[in-house]
């Protein structure tokens, strides 16, 4: 996709992170390919792997990140399963740069055109952070799509945790300059005080990238130097994360559900997010990961792919 001035800083900055994704692309030790389907927002990029006929399964990056950064699940689970890791739109991947509206349906009418591009009926659904986020929404919206539900460190089960001095004003743009809030919030998040974990560096070079170069504000309809209009509704956007989903929305989840939290998670409580799901989930099976934080797919990556086999091959 060619450059979009209100998802990147700069040409070169967005330059440099197309350069990044096509070298994350020639790490992969599997056979895999790449393509586009069309939505009704754009046309979205996707890496897929695994024989075709084996039973599908679609992985959701989260937030400021692309599908390249799900490598050690593909490489772990693609000898059983046919994976698509897809590119969110407006997200700094090789999808449309268009931002669907985060305060209603539109993620998940465009994860519906997304199954509808692969031709599947109805598939397995992972996502993390914010990826978690739109595969919990669409497993409400569109049930029947949906076989099994993985959510990964997933955004919008439990409240929040609140960074005034670098989560705030990245997202809302307040700072001409991102790096350094951005990662300030990073550390925080990834690598909390006290939890003595050490941040993955393929990680927190990729996301120092997106940083530096990419609209931290777009996810939320804001440019880099938003209107007062696109403040405030960014605002309302960060607002629905912080209070996390009502117990209606998660009651509404009634397909088979894996969440998976890490025990150092840095943006919300680990344990009020299992108690909640618990609470309300029909049918949930919730594990907090020891000695992990909100990297667990990276960190915990054999982990992390055993139980979704185990998962998704027991419900099936």
């Amino acid at each position: 996709m060619p450059y979009d001035p209100f998802l990147y800083r700069t040409p070169e900055g967005y330059a440099i992170l197309q350069d990044w994704y096509t070298e994350a692309l020639r790490a992969f030790q599997i056979p895999i390919s790449t393509d586009y389907l069309p939505t009704r927002f754009g046309e979205t990029h996707f890496i897929r792997a695994g024989e075709e006929s084996a039973p599908p399964l679609v992985l959701i990056h989260g937030y400021g990140a692309g599908s390249p950064l799900w490598r050690q699940q593909m490489e772990g689970l693609a000898a059983r399963y046919r994976i698509y890791a897809v590119d969110c739109v407006g997200q700094p991947g090789r999808s449309a740069a268009t931002v669907p509206n985060i305060l209603d349906e539109s993620w998940s009418l465009w994860l519906a055109d997304v199954l509808d591009g692969l031709g599947l009926p109805q598939a397995a659904l992972a996502g993390v952070c914010l990826g978690g986020w739109m595969v919990l929404r669409f497993a409400a919206f569109a049930p029947q799509r949906v076989s099994h539900a993985v959510l990964l460190s997933p955004v919008g089960i439990a409240p929040f945790r609140i960074y005034w001095r670098s989560g705030v004003p990245l997202v809302l743009n307040l700072r001409s300059d991102p790096t350094h809030a951005g990662q300030r919030l990073m550390r925080m998040v990834f690598v909390p005080p006290r939890s003595n974990l050490k941040f993955n560096r393929e990680v927190f070079y990729a996301l120092s990238l997106v940083v530096k170069h990419y609209n931290a504000g777009a996810l939320a309809g804001m440019s880099a130097k938003p209107t007062t209009r696109e403040t405030l509704h960014g605002a309302r956007a960060l607002i629905k994360f912080v209070r996390g989903e009502s117990g209606r929305v998660l009651q509404s989840v009634r397909v088979p559900t894996l969440l998976l939290v890490g025990q150092h998670e840095g943006i919300f409580d680990s344990g009020k997010a299992v108690r909640r799901a618990m609470k309300h989930m029909p049918d949930v099976r919730a594990e907090i990961l020891p000695n992990v934080g909100h990297a667990a797919i990276y960190d915990a990556a054999e982990q992390v792919n055993e139980r979704i086999h185990r998962f998704l091959a027991t419900k099936r």
